[in-house]
């Protein structure tokens, strides 16, 4: 605040009498405070009373609340590099912005419609030494979340003094703007146009709570406002004509009382009367904003954020901007060295009272990258990871996020080829800027390697018919895998197991291939598969009754076709029960399938003549149990002699278990006058 010396009050009282002239040189320069107090009561009293020499004395206002008002710096208003843009001044923008900007104030926090908003709106002015005017509004535009900082210029800037200011100074001014959102895809259009008219209606002194100011200029400003609004088609104009009274001393820069409201039938009504001060007794009541969410710039590698001082009723404020800095001026602009959310909290003091008065409030402010210069993107070339970020002063760390995120001696470049297949990230710092990139998977170059274990010999369960194997895949270095079961079924993708429908041997192979390769590689390996039928679920095997022949498998599911050995195994129509009864004498034989597995049984002789005289159960063999030679209870025409053993292998074809190894064993009888099987224990 400026400050009149006793010396300069003394000259003022004495040059009382004469006219004074305000110059641009004495209006307030940007960054300049004053302490104003708001009146709380006014009623009775005439601000409208002027004239040459005149005395007005308002000691007898209270204050209601006090502030810090002034001009902000526009540099640190958050429009300068939109400004800046939309006039194509990439080179010269520093010099053009500070031609055309002195000043700048925050208007109003803004307004929301539907999915879009207005926010952070501020005035643009410029004083030069022929007057003050508004040239141009920055504004926040919001459609469907994303923000967007704007600039709208005046076609017709809006004056509003004329310098110098001289006693009996009349004159009317217009001012124009218009803003159109909808190429934003905001159905919202803003017009304003101003009519000004001031009248320098008044000299002579002026008496507040505050002092005596011994020469002043009263000016009146007359000011109609027309708004037209037009949302969707739909178009709101509104027009305000307010009255506002200011006098001007020289020795400040802003006016040291003003009464603002409006004429009713030739008469004024105050409705907000305000004046400098000096700091009083009352309540500190902490309250900020801030322009536009500061936006992360790469080249300063920084981001300012403008504050604005709401605050009433202090004289001296503390800032805590939340990230370990501070500060003590009343309207300060911060530099932010990283993106992130900060909890700013403001701390105001009044020590004009006797007990001090101390008030806080703490708001996040949000600091955005909206270009992604501190991305913690990775890309993926081939088998080589780079960290998108690539500011100057940038460090980079990759880990191995399939060991705990543990850091890989050396690799503190920006890219990283690593020497295995994995999951990889960064940690990557930007001046203090640090975070962490996701986890990214890259498989390197690396020939595959096929190799499973599955066991080499499964029994046939004839209750589910079928054999499960299962398989342990031990393969490197794959992208893709394949499987060829050897049974006329094949699998693309990983397997851990595979059902058989029929007992026999299979070549079970798997291919594995590395397409990360420039040219893919492949490997293949096959394991042999032995499906027994130790039950003979699956048997073969025709038993001869008195009566006919009987196949001996009698699985769900099993068809049956009988076959004349005698006749070039031709089926026999009809035939096709698990039991046959041959009506002539002959060597006959059965197809037989359960579900796919096919076999045919040996050829077995029947004669309808003897079918009377056969009792195979009257034929044993002995000795039993046994030390290796078998004989035969009587005498049979023997045509061949099967032993196997419990696994159903085939051992010896003689009635002889000698060199065999002690255990349980099926011998089979076939002879011309019919077939039989018993159970036999080698010792």
């Amino acid at each position: 605040m400026k400050k009149i010396t006793f010396l300069s009050a003394v000259m003022l009282a004495i040059a009382s009498n004469a006219q004074v002239t305000y110059t641009s040189a004495e209006f307030a320069g940007a960054g300049e405070e004053f302490t104003v107090s708001k009146a709380s009561s006014f009623t009775g009293m005439n601000f409208a009373t002027t004239g040459a020499n005149h005395n007005w004395n308002y000691s007898t206002l209270s204050a209601d609340s006090q502030s810090t008002a002034g001009w902000q710096n526009p540099n640190g208003a958050g429009y300068k590099l939109s400004w800046c843009l939309s006039h194509l001044y990439l080179f010269n923008c520093n010099s053009q912005f500070n031609n055309n900007f002195t000043h700048s104030t925050l208007m109003s926090d803004g307004f929301e419609l539907m999915n879009y908003g207005v926010s952070n709106i501020v005035e643009h002015s410029r004083v030069n030494a022929s007057g003050f005017a508004n040239r141009m509004r920055g504004l926040t535009a919001t459609v469907n979340n994303i923000s967007i900082p704007l600039t709208v210029d005046y076609d017709d800037p809006d004056e509003l003094y004329q310098f110098p200011m001289n006693y009996n100074d009349t004159y009317t001014t217009t001012g124009h703007l218009s803003m159109d959102l909808n190429n934003l895809g905001m159905p919202f259009t803003y017009t304003l146009a101003t009519e000004r008219t001031n009248t320098v209606q008044g000299w002579g002194s002026l008496t507040t709570p505050m002092r005596n100011f011994p020469n002043v200029l009263k000016l009146k400003s007359k000011l109609v406002k027309t708004e037209t609004y037009v949302y969707n088609g739909i178009n709101i104009p509104i027009t305000t004509t307010t009255i506002s009274y200011q006098w001007f001393s020289p020795d400040y820069g802003m006016p040291v009382l003003q009464a603002d409201g409006f004429e009713l039938f030739n008469l004024f009504v105050p409705l907000t009367v305000t004046y400098l001060d000096e700091q009083l007794c009352l309540t500190a009541d902490a309250n900020f904003a801030y322009l536009p969410v500061g936006n992360y710039d790469p080249d300063s590698q920084s981001a300012t954020v403008p504050f604005v001082n709401l605050a009433a009723n202090y004289d001296s404020v503390v800032w805590d901007f939340g990230d370990g800095e501070t500060a003590t001026e009343a309207t300060p602009s911060h530099v932010y060295d990283c993106p992130g959310t900060y909890q700013v909290t403001m701390t105001v003091t009044n020590n004009a009272c006797a007990t001090t008065s101390s008030d806080s409030v703490t708001l996040p402010v949000i600091v955005t990258d909206t270009q992604n210069a501190l991305t913690l993107g990775i890309t993926v070339t081939g088998d080589t990871l780079t960290a998108d970020r690539s500011l100057p002063g940038t460090t980079y760390q990759w880990v191995d996020c399939d060991n705990g995120n543990a850091t890989i001696d050396g690799e503190t470049n920006q890219s990283f080829t690593p020497a295995l297949s994995g999951n990889y990230a960064c940690i990557i710092n930007t001046n203090g800027c640090e975070g962490l990139s996701v986890c990214t998977a890259v498989t390197v170059c690396v020939a595959a390697t096929a190799q499973f274990t599955a066991p080499a010999t499964v029994d046939y369960d004839g209750e589910s018919q079928s054999a499960v194997v299962l398989l342990n895949n031990n393969s490197a270095n794959y992208s893709d895998i394949s499987w060829d079961f050897g049974d006329g079924e094949t699998l693309s993708g990983e397997a851990s197991a595979h059902v058989y429908h029929c007992p026999g041997v299979y070549q079970l192979t798997m291919t594995v291939v590395n397409n990360a390769c420039a040219a893919p590689t492949s490997d293949t390996f096959t394991q042999e598969i032995t499906v027994t039928d130790t039950l003979q679920a699956m048997t073969l095997n025709v038993s001869v009754t008195e009566t006919g022949l009987i196949a001996d498998r009698n699985l769900t599911g099993t068809t049956y076709q009988w076959i004349d050995c005698d006749n070039g195994n031709i089926g026999i129509g009809g035939e096709t029960n698990h039991a046959f009864t041959p009506t002539a004498s002959g060597n006959y034989a059965c197809v037989l399938n359960t579900n796919g597995c096919e076999g045919i049984s040996d050829c077995v002789a029947f004669s309808v003549l003897q079918t009377n005289t056969f009792n195979n159960a009257s034929f044993e063999l002995y000795p039993n149990p046994t030390n290796g030679e078998l004989k035969l209870s009587q005498n049979l025409t023997i045509k061949r002699v099967e032993i196997y053993n419990t696994l159903g292998m085939l051992v010896s074809k003689e009635l002889n278990l000698s060199g065999k190894a002690a255990g349980v064993y099926f011998v089979k009888i076939t002879a011309g006058e019919g077939s039989f099987i018993r159970k036999v224990i080698k010792q």
